[in-house]
């Protein structure tokens, strides 16, 4: 079946688990050490928190998280090995590396200001790095060339580095809705950045309107980006996505507001613009290739402009009424810098892209 596809087995390599371990290596180093700024010297040791007692403030819900956010990191590390590398050689490269990783970001911490180097968090990050390790060295075959996580990609996704980076763009895409006060896919808002104000004066309706345009072209652009992006996409798969992104936002919205709000986000705006974007979808989903190609960039091109248009959100002060843990800090900063790159890098995808064949 493979032979009949063009698919050569002995030139294939499992560059998925690779791509997604690094981006998930880059995302991860940038929520533990963000903010970047207030550098200070140490005192003593950077490396005394090895030997630091018990925290006084220990809180069962970070511990997971520390646990639970380095189990993806070692699968994904020990999957991408070499198929004839032996389960143990690749469980105990991932462990150690993932516990190196760890310890790396702990140092870092000791000279930012806004962070705190724990031994800890160490022992968490290394025990959900082994816990990966031991998952991906146990079922790392459905990722390996002749699997089915790569038979699905060498089917579902275009040949070449562009298949992999397009579905890692989706999967950020998830990433950019973890921001519980910006509108519902709302993403490249360059104001903050160069400090400016909205160029439209606020009012209820006119905030409505730029709400429900924003949510509609955005809910198209994405809609398209994911029919592009696959070979024969389901218009079921397209709606799973993006109710997943909706219930992201809501968890986001349940988790880090306090107290917790997850409908913050579901306002007039935001459902008129549901609406008309799924109908909206659903018109450009059986068009010619080269038609919902052109309209994936126009509406992605026109959801990033309105953002940067859009009267200045009201929601804003629920900002004040968000959790100010280390986690959310790091989760927070990450978003914004994902919800900011997002749509320019979505649109230089399309740009370099052609339609798929089969499409």
């Amino acid at each position: 079946m493979y032979l009949e596809a063009g698919y050569a087995p002995a030139r294939e390599t499992n560059r998925l688990p690779r791509y997604l371990g690094f981006a998930y290596f880059l995302l991860t180093a940038y929520a533990c050490l963000t903010p970047f700024d207030d550098f200070h010297s140490i005192a003593g040791s950077p490396l005394e928190f090895l030997i630091q007692g018990w925290p006084r403030y220990f809180i069962p819900l970070d511990a997971a998280l520390n646990v639970l956010g380095f189990v993806p990191l070692g699968f994904l590390v020990a999957a991408a090995q070499r198929g004839k590398t032996p389960p143990r050689q690749a469980l105990i490269r991932a462990a150690l590396l993932c516990t190196a990783f760890s310890f790396s970001l702990e140092f870092c911490q000791n000279y930012l200001a806004e962070r705190v180097a724990s031994n800890l968090d160490l022992a968490c990050n290394a025990l959900g790095g082994l816990f990966g390790a031991a998952a991906g060295a146990r079922w790392r075959h459905v990722m390996v060339p002749g699997g089915w996580v790569h038979a699905w990609r060498h089917r579902r996704l275009p040949a070449g580095r562009r298949g992999e980076i397009g579905i890692l763009l989706i999967f950020t895409w998830w990433l950019t809705q973890v921001d519980p006060v910006a509108a519902l896919f709302a993403s490249g808002d360059l104001r903050p950045v160069f400090d400016l104000v909205a160029p439209i004066g606020f009012s209820v309706q006119r905030y409505v309107w730029f709400e429900a345009a924003t949510v509609c072209c955005s809910l198209i652009s994405i809609g398209l980006f994911f029919r592009c992006g696959l070979r024969n996409p389901s218009p079921w798969l397209a709606g799973f996505l993006i109710l997943a992104g909706i219930g992201v936002k809501a968890m986001a919205a349940a988790w880090f507001v306090v107290p917790a709000d997850p409908w913050l986000w579901a306002t007039p705006g935001t459902g008129w613009g549901l609406a008309l974007g799924f109908v909206g979808l659903s018109a450009c989903w059986r068009l010619r290739p080269s038609t919902r190609l052109a309209l994936a960039n126009l509406a992605l091109l026109m959801a990033t402009v309105l953002v940067n248009l859009a009267p200045a959100n009201p929601f804003e002060e629920a900002s004040q009424h968000l959790s100010r843990s280390g986690h959310f800090v790091g989760i927070h900063s990450l978003t914004l810098a994902l919800s900011l790159a997002w749509p320019f890098c979505a649109l230089s995808w399309l740009a370099f892209s052609s339609a798929p064949e089969q499409a």
